[in-house]
């Protein structure tokens, strides 16, 4: 345990008693600092082993708590004997785990390995996301719209003045239907086609002579 940072340790429930009798003191401080929410910490299941090395969901071994200590001491000064909850080195659980079960570390799947936990990023928020999936679909919208003039061109079309449909012809539209439907399936079907295509008529970018 010596030279660890405070980062590294997590605090756990159903640790062997006794395994760190000489640094008990300490963990239970800071149990009392996570049980007065000074402590921000994040749930991690850890699972046991049976004899095949497999994961054994239905028996957990114990459930550990990622922490990190706000700069203020007063986290620090406060005893509770009632509910131990130990401070552990990840390094400690690693080992704890192949000595008790016999295991070799790459037995243990390495979702269930403790390591250093990286910077807890900030999850999207539900508006975020929707921001998120809006500027795809705006995105998806500007290439389908691309392709459409695009294909007009290469057929000889001018997007702002192409012909009228004839009686007994299938027309432009049509014609740059189903050359984007058998080649770019991967980003028209025939109602998103329709749709790309209205809304470049209501943009003005294509019309009629």
């Amino acid at each position: 345990m010596a030279g660890a940072d405070l980062s590294d340790f997590k605090t756990g429930i159903n640790y062997p008693l006794g395994h760190f009798d000489a640094q008990n003191s300490a963990y239970i401080r800071l149990a009392s600092a996570a049980q007065e929410g000074w402590i921000q910490v994040r749930w991690v299941e850890v699972a046991d082993l049976n004899e095949e090395g497999e994961v054994n969901r239905d028996d957990a071994t114990g459930l550990f708590k990622w922490l990190t200590l706000p700069d203020d001491n007063e986290a620090w000064k406060s005893y509770w004997f009632g509910h131990i909850r130990f401070g552990v080195h990840w390094r400690e659980i690693n080992r704890w785990l192949k000595d008790e079960f016999g295991a070799r570390e790459t037995d243990i799947p390495e979702v269930f390995r403790f390591q250093p936990e990286p910077e807890e990023s900030e999850s999207p928020s539900p508006t975020k996301l929707v921001e998120a999936n809006s500027q795809k679909g705006l995105l998806k919208s500007k290439r389908q719209g691309n392709a459409i003039l695009a294909t007009l061109r290469e057929m000889g079309y001018e997007p702002t003045g192409y012909p009228k449909q004839k009686d007994g012809h299938s027309g432009v539209k049509a014609d740059v239907r189903n050359k984007l439907l058998s080649s770019r399936r991967d980003l028209f079907t025939e109602k998103s086609f329709d749709n790309a295509w209205q809304r470049l008529r209501n943009e003005g970018h294509i019309h009629e002579k």
